[in-house]
């Protein structure tokens, strides 16, 4: 039986789940190990699992395009390893919603 890293529930079909990755996959969540092969890995149960691969499925489907393009969307932040251009409401929900998970947000300036 394994705890799942994502949800805390124990579970006994928990698996690692591994990905490889040309990013490091560490700055988008602490919970993130890096394996001896350059590989991430993290302990998920069946239902995290399969919520991640329905995530997956849905941005190769092309469905998580934002646009930030217009000319309010002016402050620079880097999001899970790509600059993003927020507004100053973004900014601050960004900033609030990161720090409730202990990890500081950066401001490309």
């Amino acid at each position: 039986m394994c705890t799942c890293q994502i949800c805390g529930n124990e579970d006994h079909d928990a698996r690692k789940l591994n990905l490889r990755y040309g990013y490091n996959l560490s700055e988008i969540s602490d919970k993130f190990h890096v394996e001896p092969d350059g590989s991430f890995s993290i302990d998920t149960c069946k239902d995290c699992r399969g919520n991640f691969l329905g995530v997956l499925g849905y941005f190769m489907a092309g469905n998580l395009v934002e646009d930030t393009s217009s000319v309010d969307h002016n402050i620079p932040v880097r999001v899970n390893g790509r600059t993003v251009m927020m507004n100053t409401q973004e900014w601050n929900a960004y900033v609030a919603k990161r720090g409730e998970s202990g990890r500081k947000p950066q401001r490309f300036i």
